[in-house]
């Protein structure tokens, strides 16, 4: 079949990052009990089902870590056994969110205390976990009112099964450094002290960047699960691999005259005779318009170096032009072949490598390996 475009996910790669991800889990977290796979929007671009397919049988997956009833719902609809954590997406909690949660094993997490109540006021109640605000400012019940909360519990003899929270900056070099984020953490320590009567309860902050920065964090003596999403498919430590990769082909290459113009708008204008190279993607695949006439790393055939070529005028919904000694037929690779290339995109684009992963759009066909 010929594809314009495509992106090639390799499982050797995915299931290789969760081992490397676990490994370096078991040796920085004391009582470790596993890695929670963050496979929302889309397994962040890579496939939701498929994703987690591939994972649900693999012995370092603790569950899955989703952001809506329809994602979660997605999973069990595609024969995922392991647990499914549901992390927003209602508010106010309705009697079917409930009846949903109970009917699929969902295990919900709680952001107000008045959601906790409709689930204490349950004879039978779905897994849910707590989550409390130190310092991101988006969800979670106010550490105020944690005392409320452990009153609560013990009037209804309920066993929370995680308490929570996420931070608000933890970069994935490692390099944390947010004052506000080391806060949180004090607070997440000392919130965990009073909880410490529910033994075996899943304790969870650390997402990818929480867990590369582990040393300035120390959150090791307190979290005994990990949520690692954008780590998982290959980007902030160097034990990782991207997972996916992003690949077009060249439909024609011409010689460019000086004075020539390319694209709309004719922002382009070449200065000197040079390689253009049409390539069959654009902004309707999910590639940015924000990089028209920015620099970019390939690579030609899939070889492994990188060089830096320019984006000739504006990127089209379906095409874009760059610089280059290239011939038609050509695949190129654009995302995925180092985790440098990705971040490099990233950074030209002004946004991270989550936003351009989560951006390819349907009608990129995904391509599974075990290559």
């Amino acid at each position: 079949m010929k594809r314009r475009c495509w992106a090639e996910v390799s499982f050797k790669k995915l299931n290789s990052n969760l081992k490397n991800l676990t490994s370096l889990s078991k040796s920085k977290y004391e009582e470790f009990k596993g890695v929670l796979c963050m496979v929302k929007s889309n397994a962040y671009g890579h496939g939701l089902v498929e994703v987690s397919r591939e994972l649900d049988s693999n012995a370092c997956a603790l569950g899955f870590g989703v952001a809506s009833f329809d994602e979660a719902l997605m999973l069990r609809e595609a024969g995922i056994e392991k647990p499914v954590w549901i992390f927003s997406d209602f508010m106010p909690l309705t009697e079917e969110d409930l009846r949903m949660c109970r009917a699929n094993r969902f295990t919900i997490v709680i952001h107000t205390i008045e959601d906790l109540k409709k689930i204490l006021n349950l004879k039978s109640r779905p897994e849910f976990h707590l989550k409390f605000n130190t310092g991101l400012t988006r969800l979670g019940i106010d550490l105020s009112s944690a005392s409320k909360v452990l009153s609560l519990l013990k009037q209804y003899r309920a066993i929370p099964g995680g308490i929570c929270s996420h931070m608000s900056d933890s970069d994935l070099s490692g390099s944390f450094s947010a004052k506000i984020t080391k806060n949180q953490v004090v607070d997440f320590k000392n919130l965990v002290k009073d909880f410490g009567v529910y033994a075996g309860t899943y304790i969870h902050m650390s997402n990818s960047g929480g867990l590369f920065s582990e040393t300035k964090l120390g959150l090791g003596k307190v979290c005994n699960v990990i949520r690692p999403g954008i780590g998982l498919y290959g980007y902030g430590h160097s034990l990782l691999k991207p997972v996916l990769t992003l690949k077009a082909k060249v439909l024609m290459s011409r010689i460019l005259k000086k004075g020539e113009c390319v694209g709309y708008g004719s922002t382009f204008i070449a200065k000197k005779t040079m390689h253009q190279n049409v390539l069959s993607l654009g902004y309707g695949d999910g590639f940015h318009r924000i990089l028209s006439g920015k620099n970019i790393l390939i690579s030609n055939n899939s070889k492994e170096n990188l060089k830096q070529t320019l984006i000739l005028g504006r990127v089209s919904m379906d095409l874009i032009s760059i610089e280059g000694k290239l011939k038609v037929g050509d695949e190129v690779t654009l995302l995925g072949q180092t985790a440098k290339q990705g971040i490099f995109m990233a950074e030209q684009a002004q946004t991270i490598i989550y936003e351009l992963l989560t951006s390819i759009s349907s009608r990129v066909p995904r391509i599974y390996s075990n290559i």
